[in-house]
């Protein structure tokens, strides 16, 4: 199997009712070079039933079922399972935008950076307000070590630690075997340790994560920006 340059790794736990808009969003995507990765941690609705059907239909598609262990086991199965160079994180009630991939590629091939990490905005259903963008840094196009943005993003808040922000170089994390651990707060314990592991990174004012804020719906952290 020839190496993709992106693997996008979904989590999947009981989302029947939001997964079809994340994953739509992931095959809209304007570059194609690029898989997706989706592991069903253990869902118990049509979740399952839902990825099988774009797996079958998308042949950069694959789908891995496990018994339910967290969204930090979860991801370490899916890099594992990963072909590609860089790894996205998506969850499965959020959306990307759909020239992600294609910002990236250009951060990739004109920096050849280990990181690149970019922004996000809030978009909320109820009550109904306009998407807000959330700038968590600075320092934008400016090459850093992995220590140097460490040091600078860390200082206001620890919000710069959110996975699904990161298009990070899968040797990061396999060559200084890093994984999340299982439980809570698994994105603080371990993206601090892949951005000093990296040589270089770059942040972009790229706004390419949606993170969609559904009143009412069930997940880790009752949806709230970490």
């Amino acid at each position: 199997m020839s190496e993709k340059l992106f693997s996008i790794i979904v989590t999947v736990y009981n989302k029947e009712r939001v997964l079809k808009e994340a994953l739509d969003s992931i095959k809209n995507q304007t570059y194609n070079n690029f898989e997706c990765i989706i592991v069903d941690d253990g869902s118990t609705d049509n979740s399952r039933d839902i990825c099988s059907k774009y797996c079958k239909k998308y042949d950069n598609f694959k789908q891995y079922d496990y018994e339910n262990s967290g969204v930090g086991m979860a991801r370490n199965r899916g890099i594992k399972h990963s072909n590609g160079k860089y790894i996205v994180f998506v969850d499965a009630d959020d959306t990307i935008e759909e020239n992600l991939l294609e910002t990236l590629v250009n951060y990739v091939n004109n920096y050849n950076v280990d990181i690149v990490r970019y922004q996000c905005k809030v978009v909320h259903y109820r009550p109904v307000r306009e998407p807000e963008k959330l700038n968590y840094h600075s320092n934008v196009d400016e090459l850093m070590s992995g220590y140097e943005a460490l040091k600078k993003w860390s200082e206001p808040n620890k919000r710069y630690a959110l996975a699904w922000l990161y298009c990070v170089k899968k040797s990061i994390f396999t060559e200084n075997e890093i994984e999340f651990p299982k439980g809570i707060y698994e994105d603080f314990a371990t993206m601090p340790s892949v951005i000093a592991c990296a040589n270089s990174v770059i942040c972009t004012e790229y706004v390419g994560y949606n993170y969609m804020h559904r009143i009412n719906e069930t997940s880790l952290m009752n949806r709230r920006c970490r």
